[in-house]
């Protein structure tokens, strides 16, 4: 009986990890035809509502009305925040026993305060030194913010807190939290789930292959501070003030 569950929990685990996949091929454009590899994620996501697989099923539930809606807006933080929508509904429709129960604030304090603020100064300085030494070309993206200071500052703190909240859903919570219960292990999760955000980021900024490892220890670093934290206020937070920080670099470019 134990041989059996673990199997079975090994074979989600496997399955969540193609359903990421696919996901990121998707996501970072690598596909030639986004809606052919949409629909294999749709017939994963199946499998794993007929098997009763949960944590696939969420996985699935997330990712996607994600990609769904990045072939129609592909702006920030729309996917993410469709992606969040859609798991939200799923994880209401399901039985109570069957849902993750994820948005767990965790707790705050000195010492968690002082993990956060180490994050947040790493990740700035990280993404400052990034900036002056790759002199990546943002002229486009600086046109996609208004000329008014005032709205600057709005569209600016809009994105951070929307964005950082979709990804820290998608990422810290529904794929590390999922990974945790089929795999039995929090380490590898962790080290997983911040795999797939760096590699998530390939266009992003910081780009490139270095931008590439630089938010996968990032988003290693603010899976730990999930699991040290027990929830996702913590993470949120220090993400939110380094999507501040590129908005700020942008914006001075």
């Amino acid at each position: 009986m134990m041989k059996h569950a673990r199997r079975s929990h090994f074979l989600e685990a496997a399955a969540i990890l193609v359903m990421a996949s696919l996901d990121l091929v998707v996501h970072i454009s690598l596909a030639p035809e986004p809606w052919l590899w949409i629909a294999a994620m749709i017939i994963l996501w199946s499998v794993g509502l007929g098997r009763r697989l949960d944590a696939l099923a969420g996985v699935g539930a997330f990712m996607i009305p994600s990609e769904v809606c990045a072939q129609y807006v592909g702006i920030s933080p729309a996917p993410v925040l469709a992606g969040a929508g859609g798991y939200l509904v799923f994880d209401q429709l399901r039985p109570s026993a069957a849902r993750v129960g994820w948005i767990a604030r965790g707790r705050l304090g000195t010492d968690a305060a002082a993990m956060i603020a180490s994050v947040v100064i790493v990740a700035a300085s990280a993404l400052f030194v990034w900036s002056r030494l790759a002199q990546p070309d943002l002229s486009g993206t600086r046109a996609m913010f208004p000329a008014n200071p005032s709205l600057v500052v709005l569209v600016a703190i809009g994105f951070a807190t929307l964005n950082a909240f979709g990804e820290e859903l998608c990422y810290r919570a529904v794929l590390q939290t999922s990974l945790e219960r089929s795999l039995a292990s929090p380490v590898a999760a962790l080290l997983i789930q911040g795999v797939f955000f760096g590699a998530a980021h390939l266009h992003g900024f910081p780009s490139g292959g270095f931008g590439v490892g630089l938010a996968t220890v990032y988003g290693i670093m603010l899976g730990t501070v999930r699991l040290r934290l027990g929830g996702l206020l913590g993470a949120w937070i220090a993400h939110v003030f380094a999507d501040l920080t590129i908005v700020a670099i942008i914006v001075a470019s």
